[in-house]
């Protein structure tokens, strides 16, 4: 086939493909997609219940139980005599148990709102991670394309060059290899693209089927974290441990406070009618004051006790554990940012303007006839490699970036609703 044939039929595809996914699609920035996310998503939406779920306990605890009505009647069966009695029993704590009850959900609320808070951090992070992977992965198509319209002027220039027998068909054919390699590569991207915004639709809470696109360039997405950033908070799983914490130190007490049941107190009363002889039947008042105690006997509340105890200790090695994951999460994205800027670097200043300048001197040489058009298109596809490069160093940066402040708790704290 002709080379020029053939490239009449795929660059109307490769341009089709740009084309499509510049026009399509709602463009959101991160900081508009991580505030979408905390909106839209369900799953988070779903666990903000939890913090109303936690409020209205609280709002039942603390209450003192209902009073008791009680009544009855004793008639005699052998005659007109009988009795009724009605009392109102109220029973109160002979303990703190009620004020107990209230710090115990108060915590529960605090550690509700820490777990959704926590979600929001790692949601956060999730969609941080997808926008850059999604910026990455069109930025190196875009480059793809370049390298492919670079390709095809090699494609040209060498079956022109074999056509006259001044080069090889095998270099044609290795440069027409190249060029189905890099629309594979490009395709390849294209579904990864498409494999990104399904991930980010569903963290948005998008879920019809509707294109994405993310704004902005790599490199000026994260804010470069500073090294005191974190450090004036606490970050939302550690204050979740913290509230656990607390709700099981409470727990403990409110079962020890239980050994003792609520104490009755009562206003009970009696209206008697009796029969006395000669005077016939006469009716008889009674108003009195009952006290029911229940004595701890057979129930000491033994069990509750030891199972509260037992989860405080469960629970304060788990804060200890939240605590040293912290300070490993938060050393290794410092040491992991650290290699990524280096990396960045020695691209920026080595790689990339090493390959610019042999362009730069294979386009001079071959305007003084010292080099051809093949070696100045392939010294341009290095650079084309090199700038490839660049994109992978400028996205394990932003990355790099991101999980320092999901390490630290300050990420997507600016765009906070």
């Amino acid at each position: 086939m002709n080379p020029f044939s053939w490239t009449r039929l795929t660059l109307p595809w490769v341009c089709g493909l740009l084309g499509c996914r510049l026009l399509a699609g709602e463009v959101l920035g991160v900081d508009g997609a991580i505030a979408r996310a905390w909106t839209n998503n369900l799953e988070l939406v779903a666990a903000r219940v939890v913090i109303r779920e936690a409020r209205a306990r609280a709002d039942q605890a603390g209450r003192l139980s209902n009073p008791e009505l009680e009544t009855g009647m004793y008639p005699n069966t052998r005659g007109r005599e009988g009795f009724v009695t009605l009392s109102l029993v109220q029973r109160f704590p002979l303990t703190s148990r009620l004020k107990l009850e209230k710090a115990v959900s108060k915590f529960g609320i605090e550690a509700a709102e820490a777990e959704v808070a926590d979600r929001e951090r790692r949601l956060a992070g999730e969609v941080l991670e997808g926008a850059v992977g999604w910026l990455a992965l069109d930025s190196q198509r875009q480059l793809k394309a370049l390298q492919w319209t670079n390709s095809q002027e090699l494609v040209c220039v060498s079956a022109a060059a074999a056509g006259k027998g001044e080069g090889s068909a095998v270099d044609a054919t290795r440069f027409r290899v190249e060029s189905e390699r890099l629309i594979l590569a490009m395709r390849q991207l294209e579904s990864g693209l498409a494999a990104q915004e399904g991930q980010l639709r569903t963290l948005l809470g998008m879920y019809e089927a509707y294109p994405i696109r993310i704004s902005g360039e790599l490199g000026a997405l994260v804010p470069a974290p500073t090294d005191a950033e974190g450090s004036g908070g606490v970050r939302p799983d550690l204050h979740l441990a913290f509230a656990r914490r607390r709700v099981a130190e409470l727990t403990l007490a409110l079962a020890k406070a239980s050994r003792w049941q609520d104490v009755g107190l009562g206003l009970a009363g009696q209206l008697q009618r009796s029969e006395d002889a000669p005077t016939g039947l006469q009716r008889d008042n009674f108003v009195g004051l009952q006290i029911s105690l229940p004595l701890p006997f057979w129930n000491r509340n033994q069990g509750r006790i030891t199972e509260a105890r037992e989860a405080v200790s469960r629970l304060e090695l788990e804060s200890r554990a939240v605590e040293v994951r912290i300070r490993s999460e938060v050393d290794s994205a410092w040491a992991r940012l650290r290699v990524a800027e280096a990396s960045l670097k020695g691209v920026d200043e080595r790689l990339l303007p090493a390959a610019r300048e042999v362009e730069a001197t294979i386009a001079r040489m071959r305007s003084e006839g010292q080099a051809g058009l093949t070696d100045l298109l392939q010294a341009r596809d290095g650079r084309f490699q090199a700038e490839s490069m660049r994109v992978d160093a400028l996205r394990d940066v932003e990355l790099a970036r991101g999980r320092v402040g999901m390490a630290t708790g300050t990420i997507g704290k600016e765009g906070k609703p």
